[in-house]
């Protein structure tokens, strides 16, 4: 079964460093790294810098959507997305232009959809997606699990203005 090594410091407290990704990947079965998004303007050097220490084979990818157009252009072969799921024409348009060489188009398309990204790293994006998900009626709510809350009623409107504002 092939595994991915997800590298999560903000659930997990710890941070993977590129030495150690590199060790993991030579285990067996390891086919992928995911990463946690990197600072703006750094994917490409942190993507660079990681891939060239992993054996052939092993793919980066990319958590934190909103840092996905960035990643994708700069050298990650996936996007591990959260909006993906509940928007997946939105998340299409920004891979497809990504890896067809129109990174000015993936980061554009990426940056109208701000609202959200600026509610994933606010109240989580599992939180947000869900939202997404009850308030386009694609799931009955509530539709986390518990001990998983929802957001609240002043959270959701904005979940709401966020996608007026993305159309």
């Amino acid at each position: 079964m092939p595994v991915v090594v997800y590298d999560n410091p903000t659930t997990t407290g710890f941070t993977f460093t590129d030495e150690l990704h590199a060790r993991i990947a030579e285990l067996p079965n390891v086919a992928a790294i995911k990463i946690p998004p990197p600072p703006p303007g750094t994917a490409a050097e942190r993507v660079g810098r990681l891939k060239a220490l992993l054996p052939e084979g092993i793919s980066v990818g990319i958590s934190g959507d909103w840092m996905a157009a960035e990643a994708l252009i700069g050298g990650c072969a996936g996007w591990y997305s959260v909006i993906g799921g509940v928007l997946p024409q939105v998340a299409q348009e920004i891979v497809d232009a990504a890896e067809g060489g129109r990174g000015a188009d993936a980061l554009r398309l990426s940056a109208a959809l701000e609202p959200l990204w600026s509610l994933f790293r606010t109240f989580g994006s599992l939180r947000v997606a869900a939202a997404i998900a009850e308030t386009l009626g694609l799931v009955q709510p509530p539709c986390l699990p518990l001990p998983l809350l929802g957001l609240d009623e002043a959270a959701r409107a904005q979940v709401v203005e966020a996608l007026r504002a993305i159309g």
